[in-house]
Parts: structure tokens; C-alpha cells; sequence
């Protein structure tokens, strides 16, 4: 999920995290990522920059992620998907 106002609908971590909450609803927690470009990219507000990842996080929080589903989300699953694609 690329975290722009075009990809989640939205200018803020709320608008992200329900982004994310409907993906994981639909394909389930495993094949989605958190796609974020601090160099380029219009980031919401709320969010800013890397800085700013506690505000993502206690969106998704409050959209029932907890831990162990937000390190899939921000790691885990971008990790996988490099593994697979460089077959390794």
C-alpha cells in the first residue's frame, strides 16, 4: 500500500491505515506491505516523514493491528516478496 493521498483515498494516517485494513480484509495479512517514499512522494501530513511512523502506527492500532501484524506489514512481507523475486 503506497502511503500517498491518491493511493488511500486520503491525506492522513487514518486514510492509510483503513487503506490497509481493507487490502488485509481482502487478500489477508500476508500480501500486504506498507509502501512508503520519504523522497518524492506527497506523505501525509500527519505523518511527515520517518519521524513520523508513531502516528501510522497508532492508526493501525486502532484499526486492530497489533505488533506482530504491524511487523508483517512494515517488514516481513517486504522481506518475503524480495526473497521470492531473487528466488532465494
Amino acid at each position: 500500500i503506497a502511503m500517498f493521498e491518491k493511493a488511500v483515498c486520503g491525506s492522513n494516517a487514518k486514510a492509510t491505515a483503513k487503506a490497509i485494513r481493507y487490502a488485509v480484509d481482502k487478500v489477508g495479512i500476508s500480501h500486504v506491505a506498507l509502501g512508503s517514499d520519504f523522497d518524492g512522494a506527497q506523505v501525509p501530513q500527519t505523518i511527515g516523514d520517518a519521524a513520523g511512523l508513531n502516528v501510522f502506527r497508532a492508526a493501525l492500532k486502532r484499526h486492530g493491528f497489533d505488533d506482530a501484524l504491524m511487523k508483517k506489514i512494515c517488514q516481513t512481507n517486504w522481506l518475503q516478496a524480495l526473497k521470492r523475486s531473487w528466488n532465494e
